[in-house]
This record gives structure tokens, C-alpha cells and sequence, in this order.
């Protein structure tokens, strides 16, 4: 388990990025650059570092299918299909120690990636109902 920093959810991510997560219990005015998910959680730096690299691979991915609408053309099979291939690469890319030929950079890329797209498989769902 992670230890907490304590911090209030109140990250300060990035303006752009604050348009991008939407859903229950999520407040976004386009006009801040908070981030407020819940009074009850809090995350350390780390995590808001994550997430914020998340966030951006999720606008780079919107940025490349905006034109085509591929998101919402995807089936929830669609989306585990994607899922699948991109741990598939994550696997090959990876050896399964942290030996020789580890990257944690590729390796992490890679995890960010495979979140960027379940982010992407939540926002069809949610915007489907």
C-alpha cells in the first residue's frame, strides 16, 4: 500500500488535461485547473504525476481519431481487443526481470498507454447511457 502524502485531491494538473475527465463525482469547470474527485481521497505526488501522464496520452490518443469518431464506433469487445494487443506489446517489449534489456521508461510508456485507453473505453461507456 502506498503512503500518503496527505494532500488533498485538489491536484494541480495541467488546464488541458482538466477537460478531459468527466463522470460521477467529477467537478471540471472548463475556467479551472483543479482537479476534485472526492473530499475522501488524497494522493501523493507520485500519483498525481501519474495520472497527469495518463491524462495527456489520453489527449494525444483523442487528438488522432477526433476526425475519424473510432472511439464511439468501438464495441466494449472492441475495447478489450485493444486492451489485449497493447499488453501483448507491453509483454514482448518487456523481459520478465528487471535484468539486461529492461526499460522502465518503454515499460512505463507502455502502462500509460494501456490507462489512456481504458480512460478512453470509460468515456464511450458513460457517454453511451
Amino acid at each position: 500500500m502506498m503512503k500518503n502524502s496527505g494532500k488533498s485531491l485538489s491536484a494541480n494538473l495541467s488546464r488541458r488535461s482538466t477537460r478531459l475527465l468527466t463522470g460521477p463525482g467529477v467537478f471540471l469547470p472548463e475556467s479551472s485547473s483543479m482537479l476534485n474527485i472526492s473530499k475522501n481521497v488524497t494522493l501523493n505526488p507520485l500519483q498525481e504525476s501519474i495520472l497527469e501522464e495518463i491524462i495527456e496520452e489520453r489527449e494525444r490518443q483523442r487528438t488522432m481519431v477526433a476526425d475519424t469518431g473510432e472511439d464511439k464506433r468501438n464495441s466494449p469487445a472492441d475495447w478489450i481487443g485493444k486492451l489485449v494487443i497493447w499488453l501483448g506489446k507491453a509483454a514482448q517489449e518487456t523481459p520478465l526481470s528487471r535484468g539486461k534489456g529492461f526499460s522502465k521508461t518503454m515499460y512505463k510508456n507502455r502502462l500509460i498507454q494501456i490507462a489512456a485507453i481504458c480512460v478512453a473505453a470509460l468515456e464511450v461507456l458513460d457517454d453511451r447511457d
